[in-house]
Protein backbone atom coordinates (compact mmCIF):
# COMPACT_ATOMS: atom_id res chain seq x y z
CA UNK A 1 0.00 0.00 0.00
CA UNK A 2 2.84 2.37 0.90
CA UNK A 3 4.54 1.68 -2.42
CA UNK A 4 1.35 2.37 -4.37
CA UNK A 5 0.59 5.55 -2.40
CA UNK A 6 4.11 6.78 -3.15
CA UNK A 7 3.71 5.93 -6.84
CA UNK A 8 0.31 7.67 -6.97
CA UNK A 9 1.79 10.78 -5.31
CA UNK A 10 4.70 10.77 -7.79
CA UNK A 11 2.29 10.64 -10.75
CA UNK A 12 0.10 13.38 -9.20
CA UNK A 13 3.09 15.65 -8.44
CA UNK A 14 4.58 15.11 -11.90
CA UNK A 15 1.21 15.95 -13.46
CA UNK A 16 0.76 19.12 -11.39
CA UNK A 17 4.35 20.24 -12.07
CA UNK A 18 4.03 19.70 -15.83
CA UNK A 19 0.57 21.37 -15.91
CA UNK A 20 1.91 24.40 -14.01
CA UNK A 21 4.87 24.57 -16.41
CA UNK A 22 2.53 24.46 -19.42
CA UNK A 23 0.26 27.15 -17.97
CA UNK A 24 3.27 29.33 -17.12
CA UNK A 25 4.66 28.86 -20.61
CA UNK A 26 1.26 29.77 -22.06
CA UNK A 27 1.13 33.01 -20.04
CA UNK A 28 4.64 33.98 -21.19
CA UNK A 29 3.77 33.26 -24.79
CA UNK A 30 0.57 35.27 -24.58
CA UNK A 31 2.45 38.28 -23.15
CA UNK A 32 5.20 38.09 -25.79
CA UNK A 33 2.83 37.57 -28.65
CA UNK A 34 0.19 40.16 -28.32
CA UNK A 35 -0.31 40.07 -32.05
CA UNK A 36 -3.98 40.12 -32.93
CA UNK A 37 -3.44 37.95 -36.04
CA UNK A 38 -2.84 34.56 -34.30
CA UNK A 39 -4.09 34.40 -30.68
CA UNK A 40 -6.28 31.32 -31.28
CA UNK A 41 -3.38 29.25 -32.65
CA UNK A 42 -1.28 29.62 -29.44
CA UNK A 43 -4.15 28.93 -27.07
CA UNK A 44 -5.28 25.87 -29.05
CA UNK A 45 -1.74 24.40 -28.87
CA UNK A 46 -1.73 24.86 -25.10
CA UNK A 47 -5.19 23.32 -24.81
CA UNK A 48 -3.98 20.36 -26.88
CA UNK A 49 -0.91 19.99 -24.63
CA UNK A 50 -3.09 20.17 -21.51
CA UNK A 51 -5.54 17.63 -22.96
CA UNK A 52 -2.63 15.33 -23.86
CA UNK A 53 -1.23 15.76 -20.33
CA UNK A 54 -4.67 14.96 -18.83
CA UNK A 55 -4.99 11.89 -21.05
CA UNK A 56 -1.46 10.75 -20.08
CA UNK A 57 -2.28 11.28 -16.38
CA UNK A 58 -5.54 9.31 -16.72
CA UNK A 59 -3.72 6.45 -18.51
CA UNK A 60 -0.98 6.33 -15.85
CA UNK A 61 -3.62 6.16 -13.10
CA UNK A 62 -5.48 3.37 -14.95
CA UNK A 63 -2.18 1.47 -15.39
CA UNK A 64 -1.34 1.97 -11.71
CA UNK A 65 -4.81 0.74 -10.67
CA UNK A 66 -4.49 -2.34 -12.94
CA UNK A 67 -1.04 -3.07 -11.51
CA UNK A 68 -2.35 -2.69 -7.96
CA UNK A 69 -5.27 -5.03 -8.66
CA UNK A 70 -2.97 -7.63 -10.23
CA UNK A 71 -0.55 -7.45 -7.29
CA UNK A 72 -3.45 -7.70 -4.85
CA UNK A 73 -4.80 -10.73 -6.71
CA UNK A 74 -1.33 -12.35 -6.69
CA UNK A 75 -0.98 -11.70 -2.95
CA UNK A 76 -4.41 -13.18 -2.27
CA UNK A 77 -3.58 -16.28 -4.33
CA UNK A 78 -0.28 -16.68 -2.48
CA UNK A 79 -2.09 -16.34 0.84
CA UNK A 80 -4.75 -18.86 -0.23
CA UNK A 81 -2.20 -21.47 -1.33
CA UNK A 82 -0.07 -20.84 1.74
CA UNK A 83 -3.07 -21.36 4.05
CA UNK A 84 -4.12 -24.45 2.10
CA UNK A 85 -0.59 -25.89 2.37
CA UNK A 86 -0.41 -25.09 6.10
CA UNK A 87 -3.80 -26.74 6.72
CA UNK A 88 -2.75 -29.83 4.77
CA UNK A 89 0.54 -30.05 6.69
CA UNK A 90 -1.30 -29.56 10.00
CA UNK A 91 -3.75 -32.34 9.15
CA UNK A 92 -0.87 -34.62 8.06
CA UNK A 93 0.81 -33.96 11.41
CA UNK A 94 -2.41 -34.69 13.33
CA UNK A 95 -3.02 -37.89 11.35
CA UNK A 96 0.58 -38.99 12.00
CA UNK A 97 0.25 -38.29 15.74
CA UNK A 98 -3.10 -40.09 15.86
CA UNK A 99 -1.60 -43.07 14.00
CA UNK A 100 1.40 -43.15 16.37
CA UNK A 101 -0.83 -43.04 19.45
CA UNK A 102 -3.11 -45.75 18.01
CA UNK A 103 -0.12 -48.00 17.20
CA UNK A 104 1.37 -47.47 20.66
CA UNK A 105 -1.97 -48.31 22.34
CA UNK A 106 -2.46 -51.33 20.08
CA UNK A 107 1.05 -52.62 20.80
CA UNK A 108 0.39 -52.23 24.54
CA UNK A 109 -2.90 -54.12 24.18
CA UNK A 110 -1.21 -56.96 22.26
CA UNK A 111 1.56 -57.13 24.87
CA UNK A 112 -1.00 -57.24 27.69
CA UNK A 113 -2.97 -59.94 25.86
CA UNK A 114 0.21 -62.01 25.48
CA UNK A 115 0.91 -61.64 29.22
CA UNK A 116 -2.66 -62.72 30.04
CA UNK A 117 -2.36 -65.74 27.71
CA UNK A 118 0.92 -66.81 29.35
CA UNK A 119 -0.62 -66.41 32.81
CA UNK A 120 -3.66 -68.47 31.78
CA UNK A 121 -1.41 -71.27 30.47
CA UNK A 122 0.61 -71.31 33.71
CA UNK A 123 -2.55 -71.39 35.80
CA UNK A 124 -3.96 -74.24 33.68
CA UNK A 125 -0.75 -76.27 34.05
CA UNK A 126 -0.70 -75.59 37.80
CA UNK A 127 -4.34 -76.69 38.11
CA UNK A 128 -3.69 -79.84 36.06
CA UNK A 129 -0.58 -80.69 38.12
CA UNK A 130 -2.60 -80.34 41.31
CA UNK A 131 -5.27 -82.63 39.88
CA UNK A 132 -2.60 -85.16 38.88
CA UNK A 133 -1.04 -85.08 42.35
CA UNK A 134 -4.45 -85.70 43.91
CA UNK A 135 -4.98 -88.74 41.68
CA UNK A 136 -1.50 -90.05 42.49
CA UNK A 137 -2.13 -89.65 46.21
CA UNK A 138 -5.47 -91.40 45.80
CA UNK A 139 -3.83 -94.25 43.87
CA UNK A 140 -1.12 -94.76 46.51
CA UNK A 141 -3.71 -95.99 48.92
CA UNK A 142 -4.45 -98.96 46.59
CA UNK A 143 -2.31 -102.10 46.11
CA UNK A 144 0.98 -101.96 44.19
CA UNK A 145 0.14 -103.70 40.89
CA UNK A 146 -3.14 -101.90 40.53
CA UNK A 147 -1.37 -98.69 41.50
CA UNK A 148 1.26 -99.01 38.70
CA UNK A 149 -1.42 -99.73 36.13
CA UNK A 150 -3.59 -96.83 37.29
CA UNK A 151 -0.55 -94.54 37.49
CA UNK A 152 0.36 -95.26 33.85
CA UNK A 153 -3.25 -94.77 32.75
CA UNK A 154 -3.52 -91.64 34.85
CA UNK A 155 -0.36 -90.12 33.32
CA UNK A 156 -1.55 -90.97 29.81
CA UNK A 157 -5.01 -89.49 30.39
CA UNK A 158 -3.45 -86.50 32.17
CA UNK A 159 -1.23 -85.77 29.17
CA UNK A 160 -4.19 -86.06 26.79
CA UNK A 161 -6.31 -83.85 29.03
CA UNK A 162 -3.56 -81.20 29.34
CA UNK A 163 -3.04 -81.24 25.57
CA UNK A 164 -6.80 -80.78 25.01
CA UNK A 165 -7.07 -77.95 27.55
CA UNK A 166 -4.03 -76.14 26.16
CA UNK A 167 -5.31 -76.59 22.61
CA UNK A 168 -8.72 -75.11 23.54
CA UNK A 169 -7.06 -72.30 25.50
CA UNK A 170 -4.75 -71.44 22.60
CA UNK A 171 -7.70 -71.44 20.18
CA UNK A 172 -9.64 -69.07 22.45
CA UNK A 173 -6.57 -66.86 22.87
CA UNK A 174 -5.95 -66.86 19.13
CA UNK A 175 -9.56 -65.78 18.49
CA UNK A 176 -9.19 -63.00 21.05
CA UNK A 177 -6.00 -61.81 19.38
CA UNK A 178 -7.59 -61.94 15.91
CA UNK A 179 -10.52 -59.84 17.17
CA UNK A 180 -8.12 -57.33 18.70
CA UNK A 181 -6.01 -57.12 15.52
CA UNK A 182 -9.20 -56.69 13.44
CA UNK A 183 -10.34 -53.89 15.74
CA UNK A 184 -6.91 -52.26 15.35
CA UNK A 185 -7.25 -52.43 11.54
CA UNK A 186 -10.68 -50.78 11.76
CA UNK A 187 -9.27 -47.97 13.92
CA UNK A 188 -6.37 -47.39 11.49
CA UNK A 189 -8.83 -47.36 8.58
CA UNK A 190 -10.99 -44.80 10.39
CA UNK A 191 -7.90 -42.62 10.86
CA UNK A 192 -7.07 -42.93 7.15
CA UNK A 193 -10.69 -42.18 6.19
CA UNK A 194 -10.49 -38.94 8.19
CA UNK A 195 -7.44 -37.88 6.18
CA UNK A 196 -8.44 -35.30 3.55
CA UNK A 197 -7.91 -36.18 -0.10
CA UNK A 198 -4.96 -34.31 -1.63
Amino acid sequence: IKEHTTKYNEIQNDYLRRRAALEKSAKKDSKKKSEPSSPDHGSSTIEQDLAALDAEMTQKLIDLKDKQQQQLLNLRQEQYYSEKYQKREHIKLLIQKLTDVAEECQNNQLKKLKEICEKEKKELKKKMDKKRQEKITEAKSKDKSQMEEEKTEMIRSYIQEVVQYIKRLEEAQSKRQEKLVEKHKEIRQQILDEKPKS
